[in-house]
């Protein structure tokens, strides 16, 4: 793994910064949202009502 990741930063991280207008971020924190939290915590004797929106 340490060899991978000399290789990485030895010849790719080079190459992608001559090359910025090649790179794409893409944001990926949203896109699952089947796993919002289906626990929590509410007084005894009462039930939780909460909102996770488009989660099951």
């Amino acid at each position: 793994m340490a060899d991978l990741r000399r290789i990485w930063i030895g010849k790719r991280q080079p190459f992608m910064g001559r090359h910025l207008e090649r790179l794409a971020f893409v944001d990926e924190t949203s896109v699952k949202t089947n796993m919002a939290k289906t626990t929590g915590w509410a007084p005894r004797g009462q039930r939780l009502v909460d909102h996770a929106p488009f989660g099951h």
